[in-house]
C-alpha cells in the first residue's frame, strides 16, 4: 500500500524543493523539476521509513529512532 505517493497534493512545499535545487547550484528550475524531486523524495522517504519500521520491530520497539534511520542508510 502506498501511503504518500497516491496523495494528489504536494506534501513537501515547492519552496523546499527550490531551496534544495539551488543549494545544488541550479539557477533556473522548472515547476516540473520541483514536482519530480518532490515525488522522488517522498518515494525514497517511504522506502526508508518502511525499512526503519522493520528494524524497530526487530528490536521489539514501536518507536522509530534515529538509529533505525541511520541503519537503513548505512545498509543501502
Amino acid at each position: 500500500m502506498r501511503l504518500l505517493i497516491y496523495m494528489k497534493e504536494k506534501i513537501i512545499p515547492f519552496l523546499a524543493m527550490q531551496k534544495i535545487l539551488e543549494q545544488a547550484q541550479a539557477f533556473r528550475i522548472s515547476k516540473e523539476a520541483k514536482k519530480e524531486l518532490n515525488y522522488i523524495l517522498l518515494e525514497q522517504g517511504e522506502r526508508i521509513a518502511r525499512k526503519a519500521i522493520k528494524y524497530a520491530n526487530h528490536a521489539k520497539r514501536i518507536t522509530i529512532k534515529e538509529e533505525d534511520i541511520k541503519l537503513v542508510l548505512k545498509k543501502d
